[in-house]
């Protein structure tokens, strides 16, 4: 049992689970066998292809569209212009109980004279203004309520001499963490925030939006006034040229900390550990949830931050040759293939069912399933496959770090509750 202990170790990609189960059979056996790191070494290199030959499995079989799964993810905000269909004039907020949509945001109207104005909440509405709304293309549908769509899309109309829409980049420190809603343009400043642009993401510009470094926000308004609204949020774009380094390394300094902590559990003599890799992850999501609101700076350009994945992904990579290569041949040989066997089993078998179960039957989208499954396995060298898939969207990576964490806990703990329940 200790050495299948090791081989599922190899077979979910684990390396704290393997220190985990060598500890754990030390204390109770008083031994470490040596087919415990052997299982775990034979198992590793084929749990990856196995976990890329689940993936591709499902995708054959479910008969998956790449593009149209893709399309299905893109939740982005959508604009449109109405000529409204009512008889009398009416008020914002009436204007919003009509279609029955809280998440959408009127940016500016157009009266019968051709006149543009922006929209506050002492704005009226009358019968045939041509209103632009900005909402999430699931609200489509519903804002038709209002009147016939006259225009569709953001670009390919400006009809104003004097309204203008630009893009202004979020650079001073002093707006990171803020709420939307802190600076009041609107009113302030009589301009209208539409949407945000973060990281090739758009959002729609809600009050309590929270800002980070490197947004870059749409502004409608006035040519005056949308450079004083530039000014506020800083718009230099040579300071995000700057790399911020402190927080990148004061989060490893506390993952390789936490990761090393010891901790109990109830009923075993034995106490287990995140690891280095659990530890990090886990700082590294409470810092990006939390870092903005303590005016932590956690902007990186898309190039740094994809440097850091592939030198990561590629040092890790080769720790793992390193050490597997020693004895590995020799140990097939003499019978180890079965243990090869066994772990791409463990590997394939829950993937593939769990795969089918979500892509099928509970629908989730199969980018979703992908980083679900890699996640649930901790094999962080297959998120190269994953984005492999899509250019466009980092659905995969997202749900990888969410399932990580917990799944972590569960795999250190397996293999360790293996060794006490089977070889005490």
């Amino acid at each position: 049992m200790s050495t299948m202990a090791g081989i599922m170790s190899g077979a979910v990609m684990n390396t704290p689970s393997l220190g985990a189960v060598q500890q754990t059979a030390s204390d109770l056996l008083g031994v470490v066998s040596p087919d415990i790191a052997m299982g775990y070494a034979l198992a590793y290199p084929l749990s990856i292809v196995g976990l890329i030959l689940s993936f591709e499995l499902i995708r054959f079989c479910c008969r998956v569209n790449l593009r149209r799964e893709e399309e299905k993810l893109r939740e982005e905000p959508i604009c449109v212009d109405i000529r409204l269909d009512i008889a009398n004039a009416i008020t914002l907020k009436e204007l919003y109980e009509r279609c029955k949509v809280n998440n959408m945001l009127v940016s500016r109207v157009t009266r019968e004279d051709g006149r543009d104005e922006l929209v506050d909440s002492a704005t009226m509405f009358y019968p045939h203004d041509i209103v632009r709304i900005v909402s999430d293309k699931r609200h489509e549908k519903d804002l038709q309520v209002l009147g016939a769509v006259t225009h569709y899309g953001f670009r390919g109309r400006e009809r104003s001499n004097h309204l203008i829409s630009r893009r202004v980049v979020v650079t001073r420190k002093e707006c990171n963490g803020k709420r939307l809603s802190t600076f009041d343009v609107r009113h302030r400043h009589h301009a209208t925030i539409t949407r945000i642009n973060r990281a090739g993401v758009e959002l729609l510009a809600t009050p309590d939006f929270v800002l980070q470094l490197g947004d870059r926000i749409m502004v409608v308004g006035d040519r005056d006034d949308v450079r004083h609204v530039a000014d506020i949020f800083g718009n230099e774009l040579k300071r995000l040229d700057l790399p911020n380094l402190m927080p990148i390394f004061f989060g490893i300094f506390l993952g390789v900390l936490l990761g090393s902590l010891p901790i109990a559990i109830p009923g075993m003599n034995q106490s287990f550990k995140l690891g280095l890799a659990g530890g990090s992850l886990i700082v590294a999501l409470l810092i990006g949830r939390f870092g903005p609101y303590y005016n932590m700076v956690t902007f990186a350009t898309t190039s740094a931050n994809m440097m850091l994945r592939q030198v990561g992904l590629t040092l890790f990579l080769a720790a793992v040759g390193l050490s597997v290569g020693d004895g590995f041949v020799r140990t097939i040989m003499d019978g180890g293939y079965m243990w090869v066997v066994y772990g791409v089993m463990i590997t394939m078998i829950p993937l593939v069912t769990v795969g089918f179960i979500a892509y099928k039957g509970m629908k989730i989208n199969f980018f979703k399933v992908v980083g679900l499954l890699i996640g649930a396995m901790t094999g962080a060298p297959a998120l190269g496959y994953a984005e492999s898939l899509s250019s466009h969207n980092d659905q995969a990576s997202v749900i990888y770090a969410t399932v990580y964490p917990l799944t972590m806990f569960l795999r250190v703990m397996a293999g360790q509750l293996l060794i006490v329940i089977f070889c005490s």
